[in-house]
């Protein structure tokens, strides 16, 4: 590669958000740990902590050590080329350039002071190391820098706050929860590693488990973080009513905050079955109806038939008091039906007849004496 004045180097981002790996190896060099924590207070006003480095290369190396600012816009501690004024006042190093021979190894003393402009709460920066290369005319050798993170935290002021957001549960479910995304939001002034457990149960058993951020990854102050909780399954659920608990807090909390919510567990096998077994049920019942229809005759009620035959034989007699009668008891009162009843009997009443003078009365034969007496 051709430089006029700078040196070209591969950035290598060795500290990752949470990361437990206790040393990393660069081209030529071996560095541990991959970040410190630091803290100050008003009775601490100065915190350090060590940091190695080994020359693992078959010859002579010379390194250069900076403090620089980072960026945690992504969720990690990504090494800028610049560090701030308030940077260069709260961090210092005990060496910035050395000279160590194959497999030689220094410590560097990470130094934080508690100035008056340190604001409370989370401060972090990057201690950089690169090796140096004699430049050969105008080709400069590609170098690589290793990151290690430093986390400080002025404790008057700190807030260490969490939250933590999931999407609600339906009322019943069909199918039991394979896994799903978990939001915390770091709302406090200082980075933390969150931790979460969730847990299923119907009384006092549990039946499926999710652990949340095993790998111990950092949150930033006003960040979030998405997790994928993916469920353990313990043992079978069957049809009933379940309890989901989650369980958070982050490192270094005592007591931890419990969310739960209510669910019912129906299987769709037993869905399924209900439906087979309605539908056989039914059909049954429709055949059976069929069967009883088709087998049934058609028989005319048995008195029915008889006053038929005995009103085909008798004569229809329709006088003027039957006609009266039916049409009152349609369209009348009682008491003025009774009244037409009356009218219509004198109607159909026949006339007697009057006797008369020249109809000769009755005369009664007189017994006449017998002779012998």
């Amino acid at each position: 590669m051709v430089q006029k004045s700078k040196y070209l180097f591969a950035i290598l981002l060795l500290l990752v958000c949470g990361t437990n790996i206790a040393s990393v190896a660069a081209a030529g060099m071996t560095v541990s740990p991959t970040y410190v924590r630091l803290s100050v207070a008003s009775d601490k006003v100065v915190d350090s902590a060590s940091v190695t480095v080994k020359n693992s290369s078959a010859q002579a190396a010379q390194y250069k050590a900076d403090i620089t600012d980072v960026s945690s816009d992504t969720g990690v501690l990504s090494p800028l080329d610049i560090a701030s004024i308030t940077t260069k006042n709260t961090f210092g190093l005990s060496q910035t350039e050395f000279t160590l021979e194959s497999g030689q190894s220094i410590n560097i003393i990470v130094k934080a002071t508690n100035t008056g402009s340190l604001a409370p709460g989370g401060h972090y920066a990057a201690l950089t190391l690169r090796q140096i290369f004699t430049a050969k005319g105008k080709q400069q050798p590609l170098s690589q820098v290793v990151s290690v993170g430093i986390f400080l935290v002025k404790e008057e002021g700190s807030v260490r706050q969490i939250s933590l957001r999931t999407n609600p549960l339906k009322k019943i479910l069909f199918t039991t929860i394979k896994e799903e995304e978990i939001s915390i939001t770091n709302s406090g002034n200082v980075e933390v590693v969150p931790r979460a457990v969730i847990n299923i149960t119907r009384g006092a058993q549990t039946y499926q488990k999710a652990l949340i951020n095993e790998s111990s990854s950092h949150i930033f102050p006003a960040k979030d973080k998405y997790y994928d909780a993916k469920y353990t399954k313990l043992k079978s659920m069957p049809i009933g009513r379940y309890t989901k608990t989650i369980a958070y807090r982050y490192d270094g909390q005592k007591d931890q905050t419990v969310v739960s919510e209510y669910f019912w567990y129906v299987p769709i096998s037993f869905v399924i079955n209900c439906l087979v077994i309605a539908a056989f049920m039914l059909a049954v019942f429709a055949l059976k109806r069929r069967k009883r229809t088709i087998a049934k005759p058609l028989v005319m009620p048995k008195q029915d038939a008889t006053a038929r035959s005995a009103s085909s034989q008798e004569p229809r007699a329709t006088t003027i008091e039957t006609m009266t009668k039916n049409a009152v008891k349609i369209s009348q009162p009682r008491s003025m039906r009774k009244k037409i009843q009356d009218v219509g009997a004198k109607i159909e009443k026949p006339k007697k007849k009057k006797k008369t003078s020249k109809s000769k009365p009755k005369t009664k034969e007189k017994k006449l004496p017998n002779k012998s007496e």
